[in-house]
């Protein structure tokens, strides 16, 4: 059985700098994850209500967000809607998000992995749209912040990392919806196991990065 670890809540606007830098080295270096609290401009509930509005939206809709994989007619390759799939033992649906492409350095934004997000046209969308940008740029700061307190902690200038992430280029948003099987109407699932029926998301390990 795999040990277990208790992760206290490191108050990222505490005064007392020294402690909190020891406390993020401290949790990145023994358990590889870090619990923050007291975010600058995070509100919790105005971005969950607006994942459930986009998660919500009808089927036509969230079609025309598909990557290229999932709609050959669609430009988008990398951003944008992923839909539920029949017969995948991680059942869920997701929405991945850039920061707008216009504001990156002209000589970045021909890069092939570089791509402008789909959203939905209409002014009933854009409040969606508006709660998701606010919530990138709060937890892209955050993320900032935790990799200059994680430069001191090395020894390293506490902007050292900085010129690798501040313009944001290739940070993504992503929304996750979760189901239970047999929520979502058309799906297959008939060439599962049935242990993988019992999650909605089997046992994997993440690329190593920053997920705030």
């Amino acid at each position: 059985m795999a040990d277990e670890f208790s992760l206290h809540a490191i108050d990222i606007q505490s005064e007392d700098r020294d402690a909190i830098r020891n406390e993020i080295f401290e949790q990145m270096t023994t358990v590889g994850f870090l619990l923050l609290e007291n975010i600058p401009n995070y509100d919790e509930e105005k971005y969950l209500k607006a994942c459930k509005a986009f998660h919500a939206l009808p089927k036509d809709i969230k079609e025309q967000l598909y990557t290229r994989a999932n709609k050959k007619e669609n430009s988008n390759q990398y951003r944008g809607y992923f839909p539920f799939k029949s017969n995948d033992a991680s059942h869920k649906e997701f929405y991945d998000m850039s920061f707008d492409i216009t504001k990156f350095p002209e000589d970045e934004q021909k890069y092939p992995l570089y791509e402008q997000t789909p959203f939905p046209d209409g002014e009933e969308y854009e409040w969606i749209q508006q709660e998701f940008s606010k919530m990138q740029d709060t937890l892209f700061e955050a993320a900032l912040t935790t990799m200059r307190y994680i430069a001191e902690g090395l020894g390293k200038p506490k902007n050292f990392f900085d010129a690798w992430f501040d313009k944001g280029t290739l940070t993504a948003l992503r929304s996750i919806h979760y189901e239970p099987r047999g929520a979502v109407s058309g799906l297959d699932f008939s060439k599962l196991e049935s242990d993988s029926l019992k999650l909605t998301t089997p046992e994997h390990a993440d690329s190593g990065k920053i997920y705030p």
